[in-house]
């Protein structure tokens, strides 16, 4: 499944953090490194996944698919995101 960001969502990174904006909402949001990173692959069109994959490979950590998932479905929750 493939996400892209909704019109009304801009983002810019501050350092290592990533900030997103809902427009609509006038709601702000950070993300850490590892959110930055989800959300730079949903930006260029990467599939969730295989990002979930990815987050396993690449951390070694089990839990990691379900990080992913969580959050990407917080970011369809605060409207900033939709299928692709």
């Amino acid at each position: 499944m493939r996400f892209k960001p909704r019109a009304h969502t801009v983002f810019r990174r501050v350092g290592e953090e990533l900030i997103l904006v809902n427009m609509t909402t006038n709601r702000m949001f950070s993300a850490n490194t590892s959110g930055a990173a989800i959300w730079d692959a949903i930006v260029v069109g990467d599939d969730v996944d295989a990002l979930k994959m990815r987050a396993t490979e690449e951390s070694h950590v089990a839990d990691a698919p379900a990080d992913v998932y969580a959050f990407v479905s917080a970011l369809v929750d605060e409207d900033l995101i939709e299928r692709a």
